[in-house]
C-alpha cells in the first residue's frame, strides 16, 4: 500500500467530513434560532433537514472505516488503534508528507467540537422548555401534583 496516496485520500475524506461538519453546524444554529423562537414550524423543517443530513453521512462513514482499514494494514495495526493523528504521525516517521492532513485534522477538531457545543446547547434549551411546559401544566392541573409523568388535560370541560 502506498502510504502516500493513502494519505492524500484521507485528506480528501477529512475536507468531505469538515465541510458536512460546517454544515451540520450552520443547521444545528438554525435549529437552535427555531427551538428558541418556539417556531414550530421552522423547527419541523430544520428537523427534517438535519435527518436527510444526518443521511447522508453513510457513505463517508464507510470510507473513512474503508481508509482506516487500510492504513491498519499499511501500518501493521489494528484498525481500532488509529486515529488521524495517529496516521499523520506514522506516515511522517516513514517520510510522507502530512501537513495537509495536521491541517485538516485541526479543523476537523475544532469543527466537530463547535457541532458537540451546539447540540449541547439545544438540549439545553429543549429541557428548559419542558420544565416549563411541566410547570404551565402543575399551575393548570395542580391536583396532579407535580411528577415527571405526563399531565392528560381533560380539555371538554
Amino acid at each position: 500500500m502506498n502510504v502516500n496516496a493513502l494519505v492524500i485520500q484521507l485528506e480528501s475524506w477529512a475536507r468531505e467530513e469538515l465541510a458536512a461538519q460546517r454544515a451540520m453546524a450552520l443547521l444545528l444554529e438554525r435549529q437552535e434560532q427555531a427551538v428558541s423562537s418556539n417556531d414550530t414550524d421552522a423547527l419541523l423543517q430544520i428537523t427534517a433537514e438535519i435527518r436527510a443530513h444526518l443521511g447522508s453521512s453513510t457513505e463517508r462513514d464507510r470510507r473513512r472505516r474503508e481508509l482506516i482499514g487500510r492504513a491498519a494494514r499499511a501500518f501493521g495495526v489494528t484498525a481500532n488503534t488509529l486515529t488521524l493523528g495517529s496516521i499523520a504521525q506514522r506516515a511522517d516517521a516513514q517520510g510522507v508528507g502530512v501537513e495537509g492532513l495536521r491541517s485538516i485534522r485541526a479543523m476537523l477538531r475544532d469543527e466537530s467540537a463547535r457541532v458537540l457545543r451546539l447540540g449541547r446547547r439545544i438540549a439545553a434549551v429543549a429541557r428548559y422548555h419542558q420544565a416549563f411546559l411541566n410547570e404551565v401544566l402543575c399551575l393548570l392541573a395542580p391536583e396532579q401534583g407535580e411528577t415527571d409523568q405526563p399531565v392528560l388535560l381533560d380539555a371538554r370541560g
